[in-house]
């Protein structure tokens, strides 16, 4: 039997998986695109691990409100141009 010390059998943190995925996930995109080392998404996201209900509840009035606030979001400036005087 292992160890309990053996590194061999544990498996990795989340936050070491998620960068590795988000890694991956950038590289591929860029390669996509035909472009290398450049940022790829969001560049104020984090990863946030939803704890308890509240959490969650509190994540999805914000999901259903963000649209509402696109226009006034500086990275989405192009859509005020779009649509136009306030």
């Amino acid at each position: 039997m292992a160890d309990h010390d053996d590194a061999a059998g544990c498996a990795p943190a989340l936050g070491v998986v998620m960068r590795v995925f988000t890694s991956l996930s950038a590289i591929a995109g860029n390669r996509v695109l035909e472009r290398a080392g450049q940022p790829f998404g969001q560049s104020r996201f984090h990863e946030h691990i939803i704890r308890n209900d509240s959490a969650l509840d509190e994540i999805r009035r914000s999901i259903k409100s963000n649209p509402a606030n696109w226009v006034s979001d500086l990275e989405n400036a192009f859509l005020a141009e779009a649509s136009g005087p306030a």
